[in-house]
């Protein structure tokens, strides 16, 4: 579940980075997606937020779960203004980092029911 919350505080970084004007975001893969739904993306992001502050407070309890979303906020949105622009990360990578966390997690779980 902390792999789930990841994911979607990542998402909603990405459509707020998108929709800012000084933003040169290509026109391929996620972002271009992200950036055709620029006029939405405030509320995209702020809906995946919202989603994103349950999740945190049903995990972690009201003042953690705050706390965590906030640090979660404060890295993301710090990495993707100074890594983005270097054409560093692509989708395929995130996909595949986050897919291996999501696998780790759940073997975890298992392993230790």
């Amino acid at each position: 579940m902390n792999s789930i919350l990841i994911i979607i505080v990542f998402v909603a970084s990405l459509f707020f980075y998108s929709t800012s004007k000084d933003t040169n975001a290509s026109s391929k893969g996620i972002m271009g997606i992200i950036t055709k739904l620029s006029q939405y993306g405030y509320l995209i992001g702020g809906l995946l937020l919202l989603v994103g502050t349950f999740i945190s407070i049903h995990l972690f309890g009201s003042t953690s779960g705050v706390i965590f979303l906030l640090l979660l906020l404060l890295i993301f949105l710090s990495l993707i203004i100074v890594v983005y622009p270097l054409k560093v990360i692509n989708s395929n990578y995130l996909f595949i980092v986050f897919m291996i966390a999501l696998l780790i997690e759940l073997t975890t779980i298992l392993i230790l029911e």
